[in-house]
């Protein structure tokens, strides 16, 4: 349009102005009317895929059944991979059990030697490992397992009183040998 305007100025001068101008606005009409013609009317007019039409296009290639792959060399090196890992938690399974065993009889029996003010093992309302460690042979089915408690309870008072407790617990051959139970500074 700026050149048609520098050429309208310099055919001004010829007097050739006008007719220049007007193929300028009647290109422009043109122009404004053929973009009208072709854009859709509305935005509705514009249509979308849905989500399951996008879906039916997706090709998933399929991987063989789980029955034609023969696993055994995948599993004996997860097993081994992760053997520490399994003999770990159940290490530490078998310490909760031993002193979980028959509703707390145990780490209530422990709380009264300890001189802590219980009455009864159904004082103890709940029970949460803090913190666990581990240490142990996988081949032998050795560990110890030392695993500190924040045990709630109600003292022979009526309060409600939280003791901190070290459970550490001595396995041998896949069988608890010991458990010592302590008071936690």
């Amino acid at each position: 349009m700026i050149i048609m305007i520098k050429e309208a100025k310099h055919m001004n001068e010829k007097g050739t102005v006008w007719p220049t101008v007007a193929i300028g606005v009647i290109a422009c009409i043109l122009g404004l009317c053929i973009g009208l013609l072709l854009a859709p009317s509305t935005p509705a007019d514009i249509k979308f895929p849905t989500a399951q039409e996008i879906a039916d296009k997706v090709v998933v290639p399929v991987n063989p059944a789980p029955a034609d792959i023969n696993n055994s060399k995948l599993d004996e090196i997860y097993t081994e991979t992760f053997k520490d890992d399994q003999w770990e938690e159940e290490a530490t399974a078998l310490a909760t059990d031993e002193w979980s065993d028959n509703d707390y009889k145990d780490l209530f029996n422990a709380m009264v030697s300890l001189n802590l003010s219980i009455n009864d093992r159904d004082d103890i309302n709940d029970v949460n490992i803090e913190d666990d460690a581990f240490d142990g042979d996988t081949e032998d089915k050795d560990a110890s397992v030392v695993q500190e408690l924040e045990v709630k309870y109600e003292s022979s008072t009526g309060d409600h009183l939280k003791a901190y407790l070290t459970v550490t617990t001595e396995i041998d051959e896949n069988e608890v040998d010991t458990q010592v139970v302590t008071l936690t500074a």
